[in-house]
């Protein structure tokens, strides 16, 4: 019997069920970060909108180079399940997605 509540996360339930992994949910790692390390990219992406919006081209091109080493540095640490859940709470589809970073590939594809 699983311990963690996932009707929480909706969406995670539905892939658990459908992938029929029910049984081994309670073992999948959703975030292979430290609650310390996730704290530190939130802030840091704090920091950055600001710099985002500012007059100072350079500023914004420094933004907006790390704000793409985070989604890598981030998006390789969270499992597809909730990756999936977040898009879905922030209304985004996949296409969304790929619009807000498409000049990101990684081994030719498109980066989700």
């Amino acid at each position: 019997m699983n311990t963690f509540d996932f009707s929480k996360y909706p969406e995670t339930q539905k892939l658990i069920e459908s992938t029929g992994l029910t049984k081994e949910a309670e073992r999948i790692t959703f975030l292979n970060m430290t609650r310390q390390e996730a704290s530190i990219e939130l802030a840091t992406l704090s920091i950055l909108l600001e710099g985002a919006v500012s007059a100072n081209l350079p500023m914004r091109k420094l933004v907006n180079e790390e704000g793409d080493r985070i989604y890598h540095r981030v998006g390789s640490n969270i499992h597809a399940f909730a990756k999936t859940q977040a898009r879905i709470e922030c209304r985004l589809a996949d296409e969304d997605v790929v619009r807000l970073y498409k000049h990101i590939e990684l081994g030719g594809s498109r980066y989700l």
